[in-house]
């Protein structure tokens, strides 16, 4: 799933670019159960580990970023800080309910 597919694109200064403060992610609503993780001294600053260990690859780390609503995490993810993961059948109803690009 290519995380680009979630932004709009805007126009700054004549450069076309994806505009992260605006997002549809912001309108997923979870309707299966998620899933808390505790983050430990082994996931701090590292969201590719976390979301290897919830969903088995580590490609879906912007996605966790993004429902957690972190921007930064070298700053925002310490240690006992917990995550909410939604579930991954969320994620793909979302893409198909909204037909993202």
């Amino acid at each position: 799933m290519d995380r680009t597919k979630f932004f709009e694109k805007t126009t700054v200064d004549g450069v076309q670019e994806l505009d992260f403060l605006h997002n549809s992610l912001s309108n997923l609503v979870p309707r299966h159960r998620s899933v808390y993780y505790r983050l430990s001294i082994l996931d701090r600053k590292r969201p590719d580990i976390t979301s290897f260990r919830s969903y088995g690859t580590p490609n879906f780390w912007w996605l966790i970023l993004a429902f957690n609503g972190i921007q930064d995490p070298f700053f925002e993810t310490k240690v006992g800080r917990v995550l909410e993961i939604p579930s991954v059948l969320d994620i793909y109803e979302f893409t198909k309910d909204f037909k993202l690009r």
